[in-house]
């Protein structure tokens, strides 16, 4: 099957009753810490039948919960590159733009995880994933060197194209649904933030983001910047860092990012900054001054997020004193942290220190943030629809972790052999969850609303009823699933 998009003519493959094209350039390489340029026009038939490289990365500290795959060892500093999938190229039908996560570190549209041609073989909807840059080649800023911001750049570009080409795939360039994962849906708000980006999307669903975390100041990305170069024995001016061998890169970025981790919180090394352009200091306050009113938004959590980051450790969390047990919970309510302890005790019938602490982790990082823009885009004006995915992992360590619901959400469990989060998963309940969060994704994208008369009952989330799906085996909405409107939360968490 050949698309002609305006760059020339694709090769693409059929699979599975779907037209998959790969290794699609949106951008060309203007080399490393440059600003992405428009892509060149090629001749003859471009191979797009097989998948490209991921830009560079080391091993994601995921692994051990999601797995790996082959894909993340074909890697490129010249990686601008999307995927399409579709039933028909003669169609027009509504498009999903998926941004991957990985920590603003690793991850790629090309990986088999996030390979659209379950969603598109639906016939209804035609599926985008895109690769941007990580880690410091994402990031950096440094002045002279790089301006930062380069991933956000990156994405507005592969948008752009989108816009531009992908009526040649059988899609509609009115109709775009953005949709992120992690790191994704922290860019997907920050897409909602920009106004650059107005008008290039309709919809935005947003998987488990780190709501917490805020765009870095230049004064801390500079400086950020030099302990990187210092790390590196290269000079503070930074001259160096565009021709050094990407190994060395990647190495003194990971040991960057260990010195400056926190136990219980949320740190990250080369994040977007506030660069008073595209970004400022709040991205969730300027999402919904931009786009409140304006987009569609589905958005949620899974019920145990930072398991996938404290597992590891759960025997040492386990055997701690409580003085020891209350440091994290200091670290967000200060003088209430023992209130807030005892409120999580009651949250389960067999507490323990692992739980509360992954219960409060959960919240104070992803669940609260999620909650809080929810209510604030529905107040501004945004049909709201709110999740929380609740089913667990057989793994009582991991249960509903950070990425459970990934599998789901693309139907493609056979992808994802190695992953321990889905060991010994039971086949038959899985595929009926997946239907159901694939069918409402699908609805979301193409009708603007989740549910159907002859699907899940999902109400509109607002501030007073705070409907919620929770999605488990037995799915239900519910009202305000995690008791926002409590008094321990008016006391400790406001």
């Amino acid at each position: 099957m050949i698309a002609t998009c305006q760059q020339g003519d694709l090769q693409g493959i059929v699979e599975e009753d779907v037209l998959a094209f790969y290794n699609i350039p949106y951008g060309e390489n203007r080399g490393r810490f440059q600003p992405v340029d428009r892509p060149s026009c090629w001749q003859g038939i471009r191979d797009a039948a097989r998948p490209g490289p991921v830009f560079p990365q080391l091993r994601s500290r995921l692994a051990p919960v999601i797995g790996t795959t082959p894909e993340e060892a074909n890697q490129s500093e010249d990686a601008f590159r999307l995927n399409i999938w579709t039933r028909d190229t003669k169609g027009k039908l509504p498009v999903l733009f998926w941004i991957h996560g990985g920590g603003f570190m690793t991850g790629g549209g090309a990986l088999r995880w996030y390979h659209g041609n379950q969603l598109a073989a639906s016939g209804r909807i035609v599926v985008v994933t895109v690769n941007y840059r990580l880690g410091s080649l994402g990031n950096l800023y440094l002045p002279g060197v790089s301006e930062g911001n380069l991933a956000l750049r990156d994405l507005l570009a592969a948008l752009h194209w989108v816009q531009d080409n992908i009526a040649a795939f059988g899609g509609d360039p009115n109709s775009i649904t953005i949709a992120g994962q992690s790191a994704g849906a922290w860019y997907s708000t920050a897409l909602m933030a920009c106004k650059q980006a107005q008008g290039l999307f309709k919809q935005v669903c947003l998987l488990s983001c780190p709501g917490s975390i805020q765009p870095m100041s230049k004064e801390g990305a500079q400086h950020l910047a030099e302990r990187l170069c210092e790390k590196l024995e290269v000079s503070s001016s930074g001259e160096q860092l565009a021709s050094l061998q990407i190994d060395q890169l990647l190495a003194a970025e990971s040991e960057l990012a260990k010195e400056i981790a926190r136990p219980y919180e949320v740190s990250l090394s080369f994040i977007p900054i506030a660069d008073g352009v595209l970004l400022h200091e709040d991205i969730m306050a300027d999402a919904i001054a931009v786009s409140g009113g304006k987009i569609t938004l589905m958005v949620g959590t899974t019920k145990e997020e930072t398991t996938a980051f404290l597992h590891a450790n759960h025997d040492t969390i386990c055997s701690l004193p409580e003085p020891l047990v209350l440091e994290p919970f200091r670290k967000f309510y200060g003088e209430h942290a023992k209130t807030a302890f005892d409120h999580y005790k009651t949250r389960r019938l067999h507490a323990n220190n692992y739980t509360q602490i992954v219960d409060m982790t959960s919240d104070q990082m992803f669940s609260f943030p999620t909650h809080q823009f929810a209510s604030n885009m529905s107040a501004a004006g945004s049909d709201t629809f709110v999740y929380y995915f609740v089913y667990p992992s057989r793994n009582s360590w991991l249960v509903s972790c950070h990425c459970m619901e990934l599998p789901f959400l693309f139907g493609n469990f056979e992808k994802w052999e190695n992953a321990p989060m889905l060991e010994d998963a039971d086949d038959d309940n899985i595929r009926l969850l997946s239907n159901k969060l694939q069918q409402a994704l699908l609805n979301f994208v193409v009708l603007g609303v989740p549910n159907t008369e002859d699907s899940i009952l999902w109400p509109k989330y607002n501030v007073e009823k705070r409907m919620t799906l929770v999605l488990d085996e037995e799915s239900e909405a519910v009202s305000d699933p995690l008791d926002m409107q409590s008094h321990i939360h008016e006391l400790i968490f406001n």
